[in-house]
């Protein structure tokens, strides 16, 4: 690589521990604005505080106060949840750091096949093996196949591939920020390649199991199996941005998806499974593992790491590429800056409506026929402009 890059890859590092750094102060102040609202709320409380500011401030004012203690709730509802995207951020920023750093890396060790040289222990492989080690599960093989593209020269040997212990088959990879999967076929331009999809699995191998949450990974295809599980809701229902603890669940009968491919069969698994199960909306609880929020379901049908990435995040290069409203098929989603929905398939010939399969905020998660491409009220779409997007690796 050229000094240049080098360069930019020593600010890159310096920009993530920044980042980070001020990630964990702004992840303080929740607790902290919590904490006055509590001194408040007890003092509020308390019959003989308020009886001496109902008698100093009077009635009127003394509204006032309790109304100052409501805007405290939602103010630190509200940083939970950005503390919950900054912490997100810091993850996608820290992992395109290691990326470049593996693809200087291996520049400076004359390295061009980065996935050849790990399974050889070719010289330099111990500090791009050493790099991947600071990330986990499919956020290792993610940077190993975009160092892979910044290096400019794709790899002939899928990363992972098959089932768990078991060598996939076939060739291909992702450009620079792409996926890398098994199957035949070649790709580039950061939309992954192959029949996988850019999870552990890919490739020839059968089912195989990736360990917690009872989920497995699909054989011959890449989208994880998110259906089992104990549906266990964990973490705090109350905090941040909230709604209805249960769902209307299935409120229109969905098309038959046996004919689909494989990887958009389970797609539609899992996300009926999360409506099926009447999850409820909130950006602070869990369920088997992923955010009971629209983007925590998605990110739960699209198998992605739990517990889900953020709207931004299912629309980076590294999961998903934009299309074309002609190329809706079920399994993509309508994603906009503050929301997402799930495509499960057209609900009229004249496509001007759908079967949507979402976690929102009045309804929790819910199957339903809603117009294209969503509600809107006063001529402003509600969530922002939709547009639609394909999971990477998804065909």
């Amino acid at each position: 690589m050229a000094d240049s890059f080098s360069v930019d890859v020593q600010e890159l590092q310096q920009l993530s521990q920044n980042w980070n750094a001020q990630a964990q102060q702004v992840e303080q102040l929740p607790a902290q604005l919590s904490a006055i609202e509590s001194h408040l709320g007890t003092l509020l409380e308390n019959s003989l505080v308020t009886d001496a500011l109902n008698f100093v401030f009077g009635t009127v004012q003394l509204g006032v106060w309790f109304e100052f203690r409501s805007k405290l709730q939602d103010a630190a509802g509200q940083l939970g949840t950005l503390t919950q995207q900054l912490a997100q951020d810091s993850a996608i920023l820290q992992r395109c750091s290691v990326e470049y750093q593996i693809a200087d890396d291996a520049a400076a060790a004359g390295i061009t096949n980065i996935q050849a040289a790990l399974s050889s222990n070719a010289p330099g492989s111990t500090q791009i093996r050493a790099l991947l080690n600071t990330l986990s599960g499919s956020d290792a093989t993610t940077a190993a196949g975009a160092a892979q593209g910044l290096l400019g020269t794709p790899t002939a040997t899928p990363v992972g591939g098959g089932s768990t212990g078991t060598s996939g088959t076939g060739t291909g990879s992702g450009g620079s920020g792409g996926q890398s999967g098994g199957g035949s076929g070649s790709g580039s331009g950061g939309h992954g390649s192959g029949g996988g999809s850019g999870q552990s699995g890919g490739g020839s191998g059968g089912a195989g199991s990736t360990g917690g949450g009872g989920t497995t990974t699909a054989g011959g295809g890449g989208i994880i199996d998110t259906t089992g599980g104990d549906w266990q809701t964990s973490g705090d229902w109350t905090a941040g941005i909230y709604g209805p603890r249960s769902s209307k669940g299935m409120e229109t009968t969905l098309p038959d998806y046996s004919s689909l491919p494989a990887d958009r069969q389970q797609i539609m698994a899992n996300m009926e499974a999360r409506v099926r199960h009447d999850i409820g909306y909130s950006q602070t609880a869990y369920t088997d593992g992923y955010r009971d929020d629209c983007s925590g379901s998605v990110s739960a049908a699209w198998g992605l790491a739990k517990p889900g990435t953020n709207t931004y995040g299912l629309m980076s290069s590294s999961v998903s590429h934009q299309i074309t409203k002609d190329q809706l098929q079920p399994g993509d989603a309508l994603i906009a800056d503050s929301h997402v929905v799930l495509f499960g398939g057209w609900a009229n010939s004249a496509h001007t409506e759908y079967y949507a399969l979402e976690d929102d905020g009045s309804d929790g998660t819910v199957a339903h026929v809603i117009p294209y491409p969503y509600w809107s009220h006063g001529g402003q779409t509600d969530g922002g402009t939709y547009e639609p997007y394909a999971k990477n690796g998804v065909s």
